[in-house]
């Protein structure tokens, strides 16, 4: 590959990530209520193990949710399917979730509200050997459905021409 088509895919890469994580801010979700802010005195938030939780586990490190006056509980989750669970359950306040699961919430009728936003990161990691998306063409990829994840990979082998 020559340096010139190297900088063009890269100059391609770097904006199709930035429409990518445009569209695809994780986003901090709660129910929809007509509660008065003043009256929450204690929320659960479901945190998934992801760099867009870390300004909300700061925030709480640092007290900021105390000096408002609410206490935040910041409950861990390893599974996007525990999440949802614990969310549906009525056990969460509010959760982060990227905006396919939220089109996916609001579509199933599941009273929802996004309330903040912090934009992150998807990297595709493959097995040695491939060193860009091109060399994914005619190989099985192993993704989870209906993520963000997956709609970046779509968007990525599109852009390749496959």
């Amino acid at each position: 590959m020559c340096a010139k088509e190297f900088l063009r895919m890269k100059s391609k890469f770097k904006m199709l990530t930035a429409l990518i994580m445009g569209l695809l801010l994780i986003t901090l979700v709660a129910c929809s209520s007509d509660a008065d802010e003043t009256e929450l005195g204690e929320l659960t938030v479901g945190l998934m193990p992801s760099l867009d939780s870390f300004p909300i586990v700061l925030a709480s490190y640092f007290g900021y949710f105390e000096d408002e006056g609410v206490t935040v509980n910041l409950e861990p989750f390893t599974s996007a399917g525990y999440r949802d669970a614990a969310m549906q359950a009525g056990e969460l306040d509010g959760a982060t979730f990227d905006l396919v699961a939220v089109g996916l919430y609001i579509e199933a009728g599941f009273p929802i509200r996004v309330t903040g936003n912090t934009t992150g990161r998807f990297t595709l990691v493959a097995n040695e050997g491939f060193e860009q998306v091109a060399d994914l063409a005619g190989e099985e990829v192993v993704i989870s459905e209906h993520t963000a994840i997956d709609f970046m990979l779509d968007e990525m082998v599109r852009a390749e021409g496959f």
